[in-house]
């Protein structure tokens, strides 16, 4: 459970990070991004597991130019299907999206995210709720991204 939340955080950076809309698109090239849980309710577990959960990430990805087209929603196809938006609004420099997922092995997963974002930069809080058969946990995030150069290699 604790792997799919990290995976759901680092993707809310990262479709933060591809979205693509109609006045500016992104720019490709190399983004840093960092999120930090802010808030975690997770009935039972071990205190020292949530201050590790609270830990701020910093992680680089290069958006390719055909990545910057395409949007957030190519990044979805690698959840093999069990994700979707079911809210999608990417305009006037905000973001406000709601990313529903399910799996028959981990539950089921909402993400709500708003926030503001430029063609080379983005800040969104996002809240987390996942609902499975080790119970129902709720994490609040905040998440920045920039780009910070040109990708190599």
């Amino acid at each position: 459970m604790r792997q799919f939340a990290a995976a759901a955080i680092a993707g809310a950076s990262i479709f933060a990070a591809s979205a693509a809309h109609a006045d500016a698109p992104i720019q490709p090239g190399l983004w840093e991004m960092k999120s930090a849980v802010t808030d975690v309710n997770m009935p039972g577990a071990p205190p020292q597991m949530l201050e590790m959960m609270k830990k701020p990430q910093t992680m680089r990805h290069c958006v390719t130019p055909d990545q910057a087209s395409r949007g957030p929603q190519e990044l979805l196809k690698q959840s093999q299907g069990q994700c979707k938006f079911s809210k999608y609004d990417f305009r006037a420099g905000r973001v406000n999206a709601v990313m529903e997922c399910n799996s028959r092995e981990r539950g089921s997963m909402t993400v709500t995210t708003e926030g503001r974002f430029t063609p080379s930069s983005y800040a969104t809080t996002s809240k987390m709720v996942m609902n499975s058969p080790m119970g129902t946990m709720n994490i609040t995030s905040s998440g920045t991204g920039k780009r910070i150069g040109t990708c190599k290699g």
